[in-house]
C-alpha cells in the first residue's frame, strides 16, 4: 500500500517495499525486458546505423491495476493495445511501458525480489549503467554488442520473457 506524506505543502506517494515487490511480481508474471535496436536517421549520419531502446512492458487486462501502477510510481504510460492484437482476448488488453530512465529507477529496486527474470533484469541494467557511464563511445559500442549477445540469450532462456 502506498502511504501518502505531506512535505513541504505538497503530497507526495512514498513507494513502500511492498509496492516494488509487488512490480517486481508483475515483471515476472506479465511482463517482458527488451533491448530493441531501433534505426534512425540520426544514428545513421554517426555511423552505427541504430539506437538501443530499452523497454519494460507489462500487459494486463486491468486498466486500473496498470494506471494505479503508473500514479503509484510516477513512471511509465499506459496504452491500450490496438484492436488487431487483441481480437484473440476476450477482454481488452492494456500494457504499461517503461523506458531506460524509468528503468535506471526502477530496476535496481525489484531486483531482490525479481525471480523468473532476475538474469534478464541484471544484465539490462549491467547494460543501461553502460549505456550512462562509459564515455569512450568505439569502447562502449564493443561492450554494448557482447552484452546484447549475452542479454539476447538470457531472454530466450527465461521462462516467461517476452522477447522482441
Amino acid at each position: 500500500m502506498t502511504v501518502v506524506a505531506v512535505q513541504d505543502g505538497w503530497e507526495r506517494s512514498l513507494i513502500t517495499e511492498m509496492d516494488w515487490a509487488y512490480l517486481a511480481g508483475l515483471t515476472d508474471g506479465e511482463g517482458g525486458l527488451n533491448i530493441l535496436l531501433r534505426t534512425t536517421p540520426s544514428q545513421r549520419k554517426v555511423g552505427r546505423g541504430y539506437a538501443r531502446e530499452f523497454r519494460l512492458i507489462i500487459t494486463n487486462g486491468s486498466k486500473d491495476l496498470l494506471l494505479s501502477m503508473a500514479e503509484t510510481f510516477k513512471l511509465g504510460k499506459v496504452y491500450r493495445q490496438p484492436i488487431e492484437w487483441s481480437k484473440t482476448h476476450r477482454v481488452s488488453v492494456f500494457t504499461i511501458r517503461f523506458g531506460a530512465n524509468d528503468l535506471r529507477v526502477i530496476l535496481p529496486k525489484i531486483l531482490p525480489y525479481v525471480r523468473l527474470k532476475k538474469l534478464v533484469a541484471e544484465l539490462m541494467l549491467k547494460e543501461l549503467n553502460t549505456v550512462k557511464n562509459v564515455h569512450h563511445s568505439k569502447a562502449k559500442e564493443l561492450m554494448l554488442l557482447h552484452m546484447d549477445e549475452d542479454f539476447r540469450e538470457a531472454c530466450l532462456k527465461t521462462p516467461g520473457n517476452k522477447c522482441q
